[in-house]
């Protein structure tokens, strides 16, 4: 699996990845057992997946905005 951080904000707690097709449901997986350290279990929800970065903007941070 290679994942890639595109765009985090901090203020919102929005932040956008990129990853393959085929490990989008790893990649889900994997969120339900990130752990902080200092604050104990982390929640990330996945908000939406699209198959470019124009149309995850357009369909899903648009929204949030």
């Amino acid at each position: 699996m290679r994942v890639r951080l595109l765009d985090y904000d901090v203020e919102k707690g929005l932040g956008m990845l990129l990853c393959d097709h085929k490990s989008v449901e790893k990649i889900r997986s994997t969120f339900g057992n990130v752990q902080n350290k200092s604050q104990g279990k982390t929640t990330i929800h996945v908000i939406g997946v699209s198959g470019t970065i124009k149309a995850l903007k357009r369909k899903f941070l648009s929204k949030m905005g």
